[in-house]
C-alpha cells in the first residue's frame, strides 16, 4: 500500500468509496474510490479522480457493522486510511503474514472501520480528473 499512497497527494483522505469487490478464490480485493487529488492551495481544490486499487494475496478483510442503529446509510461513503491498525481499534488482529501488509480504513457515515492485509497492492485510474 506504500506503493499506492505515493502516487495520492491527499492519500485516502476525504476519499469516496463507490465499490467494494472481493474475489475469495483468488485472494483479491478491488476498490473503486473518487480519490481526492486536489491541492488546498493551488486552485483545484475540489478535484477528484477515480480509481481502482487492487490488492492481491488478500490474507483478510473486516468490515465492521455499517449500521448505526437507525437503519443502513444510503448516499455516499467518504473515507480515511492508514497501514496497519486504527488507534481505536477494540479487536486485536493477528499479525500479517510475511511481506504482507495490513491496512484500514476509516467510513465516516459508518463510524466504523474495513480492515484487510494483503501481499501487495496496485492503482489504476479509471477516469480523468473532475471537479466536484
Amino acid at each position: 500500500m506504500d506503493e499506492v499512497e505515493r502516487l495520492l497527494l491527499n492519500g485516502f483522505h476525504d476519499a469516496i468509496l463507490r465499490r467494494l469487490a472481493v474475489d475469495y478464490e483468488a485472494s483479491v480485493l478491488r476498490l473503486e474510490i473518487d480519490f481526492w487529488i486536489g491541492g488546498m492551495d493551488d486552485g483545484r481544490r475540489e478535484i477528484y479522480r477515480l480509481g481502482r486499487v487492487t490488492v492481491l494475496g488478500l490474507g483478510f478483510l473486516i468490515i465492521d457493522n455499517p449500521c448505526r442503529g437507525d437503519g443502513p446509510f444510503i448516499g455516499e461513503l467518504t473515507i480515511d486510511g492508514g497501514a496497519g491498525d486504527p488507534r481505536t481499534s477494540v479487536v486485536p488482529l493477528p499479525p500479517p503474514d510475511s511481506g504482507a501488509f495490513r491496512y484500514w480504513l476509516f467510513v465516516n457515515e459508518w463510524n466504523s472501520f474495513i480492515r484487510f492485509a494483503g501481499q501487495s497492492a496496485g492503482l489504476e485510474w479509471l477516469g480523468d480528473e473532475k471537479a466536484r
